[in-house]
């Protein structure tokens, strides 16, 4: 199953601009899935991992 980004900030309780941060930032943040040219969504079981290994919870240098 695919989360778009208002589901996946929802899903993290982060704001669309730590989203856009994070993943410019952290390597270990889930991989975008291109939907459209401007359009994305990321899999539920990697941003489910993501919140497991505590990663959320990590500093992101800011």
């Amino acid at each position: 199953m695919l989360l778009n980004v208002k589901q996946l900030c929802w899903e993290l309780g982060i704001s669309e601009a730590t989203l856009r941060r994070w993943r410019r930032s952290r390597s270990d943040f889930p991989t975008a899935v291109a939907l459209g040219p401007r359009r994305i969504a990321f899999r539920r079981d990697e941003v489910e991992q993501f919140a497991k290994t505590g990663s959320i919870h990590a500093k992101d240098g800011h």
